[in-house]
């Protein structure tokens, strides 16, 4: 692809989040149903709008490109089919739906264009807060607020011609580490992403262990990709996450994570999470600096 092409599929995705996010709000503003999918976890009515904007939306564009969507709300395609797609869309038409259901506005319109098993491209708008993250592989990361503000009121259509107005307005995500993180040092601050709605005893064990080596933790609390979001952009140090989640969770933050210079490894391997397994199931993962090999000694607080 080239990087005209990236451009159009770019502006598709954020057409599509922001499309997404008027039916989602208008849910948001009533007293809505919650539902229970096969795995107990909750759905409401948002999450299937915005599915169908956001699948109607994408196929619109770059229609020289056979370009596949796999969703949280259309998961149920054999690998056997998976397995040959060069490109895809994957999505979460929204992220975080135990925080939409508390309304505490942290939850988020997650796309992400993959090459086979990495992202290309990603995109996590949240809508309560009118902030977009943006990023492309080997271009950078973008933070954008007032996304909908600024131009949700053009006719139906965020274009392509927008680019570059959009880019210098947006925050670029910079690569510079947020302070001294030796952990040989005492005199250290690190700062913590976790989950509003997923603790456990695993985490508490790995914060306890970091107490070990930093003399002051730090907690930010929240839901959905913007944890991810806030290590790309340098508020949080790290984000570890344990127990399940799924690849259209963390596909576009991974991506916005990565453009800031940083990674999503698996809590296992200690590699970068990959996309399009038969199981499509992350292993637990952390977010943190390029660097990580110098500021966490293997062993010492992973797993």
């Amino acid at each position: 692809m080239t990087s005209n092409d990236l451009v159009d599929l770019l502006t598709a995705a954020l057409r599509a989040a922001l499309k997404a996010s008027g039916p989602i709000l208008k849910v948001y503003e009533t007293e809505f149903g919650v539902h229970s999918k096969e795995d107990r976890s909750p759905i409401t009515e948002a999450d299937r709008l915005s599915h169908l904007v956001i699948a109607n939306e994408l196929p619109r564009v770059k229609r020289k490109w056979h370009i596949h969507l796999l969703s949280e709300e259309g998961k149920d395609i054999p690998f056997s089919e998976r397995k040959k797609w060069n490109y895809y869309w994957l999505i979460d038409p929204l992220d975080g739906t135990k925080e939409f259901i508390k309304r505490n506005g942290e939850f988020t319109v997650n796309i992400a264009l993959m090459e086979k098993n990495r992202a290309l491209l990603g995109v996590v708008y949240a809508p309560v807060f009118d902030l977009l993250y943006f990023g492309f592989r080997g271009i950078g990361s973008y933070k954008l607020e007032r996304f909908a503000s600024e131009y949700g009121g053009i006719p139906g259509e965020i274009s392509a011609k927008l680019y570059p107005e959009l880019i210098k307005r947006a925050e670029k995500l910079g690569v510079a580490d947020r302070g001294n993180h030796d952990p040989g040092h005492k005199k250290t601050k690190i700062t913590v992403a976790v989950s509003r709605s997923h603790r456990g005893s695993e985490l508490d064990d790995f914060i306890r262990k970091l107490k070990y080596s930093y003399s002051e933790v730090e907690l930010i609390t929240c839901g959905s990709a913007l944890k991810i979001c806030f290590v790309a952009e340098g508020k949080a140090d790290i984000y570890p996450r344990f127990g399940p989640t799924m690849e259209w969770d963390t596909a576009a933050a991974h991506m916005i994570v990565n453009g800031a210079g940083k990674k999503l490894c698996s809590m296992h391997s200690e590699e970068e999470l990959e996309y399009n397994k038969e199981d499509l199931r992350n292993d637990s993962f952390i977010a943190l600096p390029g660097n990580e090999r110098n500021i966490f000694s293997k062993g010492q607080f992973f797993p």
